[in-house]
């Protein structure tokens, strides 16, 4: 839940100012354009850097932050050239992958911290 607030306030901060756009909206009646990707498809693949990573050191953490976000970062960059979804005014493919990268790393550290207190 933390990377679905996290992503959808950035979303709307971006988009609100006009950095990026939406032409298409999947669900037109929706105040979110991308509520696909921030409530289920970003916290999904933060489950899955959880699972694949327990038992990793923080290179390895690091390492796997790194390809996942590399992943939907090159898929962002694919329907933003060859699509209608994504429309980039002033936005660059850079931006999303850092803010990606750095809000995996830490929904990653917290849930590890949070479920090793746990048990």
């Amino acid at each position: 839940m933390l990377n679905a607030y996290i992503s959808s306030l950035a979303g709307l901060i971006v988009s609100g100012a006009g950095m990026l756009a939406y032409p298409v909206r999947l669900f037109p009646d929706y105040t979110n354009d991308s509520v696909i990707f921030e409530y289920l498809l970003y916290p999904v693949v933060s489950v899955y850097v959880y699972g694949t990573s327990r038992r990793s050191g923080w290179k390895g953490i690091w390492m796997q932050c790194a390809a996942y976000t590399g992943g939907m970062t090159a898929v962002e960059i694919l329907l933003e050239r060859h699509t209608d979804l994504i429309e980039y005014h002033t936005w660059k493919w850079g931006y999303s992958f850092v803010s990606m990268f750095v809000v995996t790393l830490a929904v990653r550290v917290m849930a590890g911290r949070l479920l090793k207190e746990n048990g």
